[in-house]
C-alpha cells in the first residue's frame, strides 16, 4: 500500500475522474478527503470508500473560497492529522467554456479561470503550510489534453494556464519539500461511462484516429498514473505535467 495511512485531499471528487482518483487513493491506504461544491455526492463516494473498510472524509468546498479551503485543511488535520496529498481536480467544464475565447461570455470566462486556476492556486496555498511542517508533500493538478492542442477553447486556455502554474509552484515550493505536478488526459472511459457517449460511432472513431493508440483511456489507468505521482516512486520529478493521451500529442522538446 503505497501511501498508507497518508491524508489525500481530492477536490471536485463527488463524480468522474475525482471519484475514481478517491477510490485509486483509498485502496493504496491513503485516507481520503472528497471536498466537493456537491456535499451529498461527496458523502455518498466517502460512504461508499468507508463500506470497503477505507478511512474517508466528506466536506462542501468551493475551491473559489479561501475560507471554504481553510476549513477544508482544519477538518482534514483534525480527522487524518494534516495533509500529504492534495489533488486539484474541481474544474469547470459546461459546454460554454469550450468556445472560442473571443465570444464568450466575460463572466463565465471569470468564473472559468477562478475555478480551474485560481481554484487550485487558493488549495495549495491552504495546505501548504501544513505540509511543511509534516517535511512536506505532493501537489497534483488536474490538466487536459486540450492544452496542447490548437483548438480555439476558452476551457484549453484555462489548462495552458494551469500547466503554468504547476511549473511556477514546483518552483516556489520546493524549499518546503512539496513536490507539484500535473496529469493531463485525453478522454477517458468507464465500465458506466462511455467515452463521447453523446456522439456517433464514426465521430468517436475519427477522434481516436488522431492517437497512437486507438481506443480510449481507462479510469483506473488514468488513477493508477496518479498514484504514482502521489508516490515515492515519483521523487524525483515535480514542475512536470505528464500527458496521459494515447500519443495524441508527440513532443521532442
Amino acid at each position: 500500500m503505497k501511501l498508507f495511512e497518508k491524508c489525500a485531499i481530492v477536490t471536485g471528487a463527488a463524480t468522474g475522474i475525482g471519484e475514481a482518483y478517491a477510490h485509486a487513493l483509498a485502496a493504496h491506504g491513503a485516507r481520503v478527503v472528497i471536498a466537493d461544491i456537491d456535499e451529498k455526492g461527496a458523502t455518498k463516494v466517502a460512504a461508499d470508500l468507508e463500506a470497503t473498510g477505507a478511512q474517508a472524509l466528506a466536506a462542501r468546498a468551493d475551491v473559489t473560497s479561501e475560507g471554504d479551503l481553510a476549513r477544508l485543511v482544519e477538518r482534514a488535520t483534525e480527522a487524518f492529522g494534516g495533509v500529504d496529498i492534495l489533488v486539484n481536480n474541481a474544474g469547470l467544464n459546461t459546454p460554454e467554456v469550450f468556445g472560442p475565447c473571443a465570444t464568450i461570455e466575460r463572466d463565465v470566462w471569470r468564473r472559468l479561470l477562478e475555478v480551474n486556476v485560481t481554484g487550485a492556486l487558493n488549495a495549495t496555498a491552504a495546505c501548504r503550510d501544513g505540509m511543511r511542517e509534516r517535511g512536506g508533500g505532493v501537489v497534483v493538478n488536474q490538466s487536459s489534453v486540450s492544452a496542447y492542442l490548437s483548438v480555439p477553447s476558452a476551457y484549453a486556455v484555462s489548462k495552458v494556464a494551469l500547466n503554468g502554474l504547476t511549473a511556477s509552484l514546483a518552483a516556489e515550493l520546493a524549499p518546503d519539500g512539496i513536490r507539484v505536478n500535473g496529469l493531463a488526459p485525453s478522454t477517458m472511459e468507464s465500465d458506466t461511462r462511455p467515452a463521447m457517449r453523446t456522439f456517433s460511432e464514426e465521430e468517436r472513431q475519427q477522434f481516436l484516429s488522431q492517437q497512437l493508440i486507438h481506443r480510449f483511456g481507462r479510469m483506473d489507468e488514468l488513477a493508477e498514473v496518479l498514484i504514482f505521482l502521489c508516490s515515492d516512486e515519483s521523487a524525483f520529478i515535480t514542475g512536470q505535467t505528464l500527458l496521459f493521451d494515447g500519443g495524441m500529442v508527440r513532443r521532442t522538446g
